[in-house]
């Protein structure tokens, strides 16, 4: 993992990259510590670098209203996405994928997780044509980040990578 100026990048083995702005783990995280022991999550916003078609992550969106969160199962509602989806579009930003959370669970997608971006991928368009998974996993005050994206190989995913979010946010003011 590289920092660069605000923003981290991570290449995983295959050559793959994405920067990500480290507030939106610290949101993400902090979200996650205030429904503990509940499952909650949300949308991720970027843009794409025209370079190489690589996502650059800077913002997540809370769960909308109408989401279902549970101990052990996150559905996103849809309760002001569109909305919000419009009103970052006229900021030059674009749908770049899903967060959620596992509490006290595991940093790896569920069978659900990876069905479901399997699903979103193939009946909706989006700049990003590998849209990304972030996992936030573990109890308060213990938080990790986990990247996964959808190949375009119908059920494949590559693991972007893995961090432990205190230490990644410690020195950003986020």
């Amino acid at each position: 993992m590289e920092r660069i100026g605000d923003f981290f990048e991570i290449t995983n083995s295959k050559g793959e990259q994405l920067l990500f702005n480290p507030g939106v783990l610290k949101k993400a995280s902090t979200e996650a510590e205030r429904t503990f022991p509940s499952e909650t999550g949300g949308i991720l916003l970027g843009q794409i670098r025209t370079s190489d078609n690589s996502p650059i992550l800077t913002k997540c969106s809370l769960a909308p209203q109408d989401s279902i969160c549970e101990r052990y199962a996150f559905r996103r509602g849809v309760v002001g996405i569109d909305a919000l989806l419009a009103e970052e579009f006229e900021n030059g930003f674009s749908y770049i994928g899903e967060w959620h959370s596992h509490p006290a669970g595991s940093p790896n997608p569920s069978g659900t997780d990876l069905f479901t971006m399997a699903k979103i991928r193939s009946k909706h368009q989006f700049p990003l044509k590998t849209p990304i998974l972030l996992i936030v996993s573990g109890t308060p005050g213990n938080w990790r980040a986990s990247f996964t994206h959808h190949h375009n190989r119908v059920g494949l995913f590559h693991k972007l990578g893995s961090l432990d979010i205190l230490s990644t946010i410690k020195d950003f003011d986020c």
